[in-house]
C-alpha cells in the first residue's frame, strides 16, 4: 500500500494506531490472496480483477467524495498512469497464475522479492545511486529466492517463474506510482487505476470469451476480494499518515505469516524448510535495504516501500 502524499508531520502521530492498522491491512491482503487462491482454478485471472475493479471504484469514489482530491481528477500524468497500469494489471494475472499451482506462503514470499528488483531498476529507470552494501543485499534477497524456487533439486516448479515475473512487473508498477505520487494524491492514482483496469479486463474477458457466470456462492467470494483489497489499501494510507514509513515497513514481511497460517488451515499446505531459510533471508535483506534509505532519507523509503499490494 502506497503512503498517502502528505507527511506524516501534518497528522497526529499515533504510533500503537498505526501499527494496528497496517496489521489489519496486511491480513486484509492475506485474506484477498487467499480468496483468489480459491476461485483461481474456476475464474480467468481477467475476470477475478474485474470484479475487483468493480467493487474497489464505488469504495474509492467515497474516500475521494471526503476529500480535496475530487477536484484534482485531471491532474495526473498519463504517460505513468499507462505504464502503471499496465505493469500492474500484468503483475496481478502473473501473481494469480502462480496462486493457482504454488502453495500460498510460497508464492507471497517470491512476491517480496519485488523491492529487491526495485532498488535495482531504479538505477537505470529513476538514475538513482545505489551503494555497494544495497547491491549486496540485493543479491542476497535474490539468493533467498532461489533457495525458496529450489532450482535442480526435482522439486521445482515452473510457476514460481510466474510468482517471480510478477515480482518483476510490481517493481515496474511500483516505479511508476513513485512519479505519479510525485504530484497527484494516493486516492486520486487509486481511482484512475482501477478504472482503466475494470476496462482492459472487461475487454480481455469479451475477446478471449473468459466469463463463467458465477454461482452464488462464488460471487460473494468475488466480491469479497474487492471488498478485502480495497479496505486493505485504506487501512494502508490511515496507518502511514499516523506513522512514518520505516516504522511501518517491516510489518508488511508479516504477509508471510498470514500467508503460512491461511495455507496451511484452508489447504494443509505445511512450510518447507526451503521456504523458510530463503523467506529468512529475503527478510533480512528486504530490511537491511530498509535500514539504508532510512540512513540515506525519509523520502528513499517511501519510494521503494508501499506498493507490493499495488496490483
Amino acid at each position: 500500500m502506497a503512503p498517502p502524499n502528505t507527511p506524516s508531520s501534518s497528522s497526529t502521530e499515533s504510533p500503537a494506531v498505526a501499527i494496528f492498522l497496517i496489521s489489519l491491512s496486511i491480513l486484509c491482503f492475506g485474506l484477498s490472496d487467499a480468496l483468489v487462491k480459491w476461485i483461481a482454478d474456476v475464474y480467468d485471472a481477467t475476470q477475478i480483477i474485474m470484479i475487483r475493479s468493480i467493487v474497489a471504484l464505488p469504495l474509492i469514489a467515497i474516500l475521494l467524495s471526503r476529500s480535496v482530491a475530487w477536484g484534482r481528477l485531471r491532474e495526473v500524468q498519463q504517460g505513468w498512469l499507462v505504464s502503471r497500469v499496465v505493469f500492474g494489471s500484468m503483475s496481478f494475472v502473473t501473481f494469480i497464475q502462480a496462486l493457482k499451482f504454488l502453495p500460498l506462503a510460497e508464492t507471497i514470499a517470491v512476491s517480496f522479492a519485488g523491492p529487491l528488483f526495485i532498488t535495482a531498476l531504479s538505477v537505470p529507470l529513476l538514475r538513482e545511486k545505489v551503494g555497494a552494501r544495497r547491491w549486496a543485499a540485493v543479491v542476497a534477497g535474490l539468493i533467498g529466492v532461489v533457495i525458496i524456487m529450489r532450482p535442480g533439486a526435482g522439486v521445482f516448479q515452473p510457476a514460481a517463474l510466474w510468482a517471480l515475473g510478477s515480482a518483476v512487473l510490481y517493481a515496474l508498477a511500483a516505479i511508476s506510482t513513485r512519479k505519479l505520487a510525485m504530484k497527484t494524491p494516493t486516492a486520486v492514482i487509486l481511482a484512475w487505476v482501477n478504472f482503466y483496469v475494470l476496462l482492459i479486463m472487461a475487454a480481455g474477458v469479451v475477446a478471449f470469451d473468459t466469463w463463467v457466470i458465477p454461482s452464488l456462492e462464488d460471487l460473494v467470494f468475488l466480491i469479497s476480494i474487492g471488498l478485502a483489497s480495497t479496505v486493505g489499501q485504506y487501512l494502508g494510507v490511515e496507518a502511514y499518515r499516523r506513522a512514518q514509513p520505516s516504522m511501518l515497513a517491516p510489518f508488511d514481511y508479516t504477509a508471510l505469516v498470514w500467508g503460512a497460517l491461511l495455507g496451511l488451515m484452508i489447504w494443509h499446505e505445511i512450510p518447507s524448510w526451503s521456504l523458510v531459510a530463503g523467506s529468512a533471508v529475503l527478510v533480512a535483506s528486504g530490511l537491511y535495504i530498509l535500514h539504508r534509505e532510512t540512513v540515506r532519507s525519509s523520502r528513499a523509503v517511501t519510494g521503494w516501500r508501499g506498493l507490493r499490494r499495488w496490483r
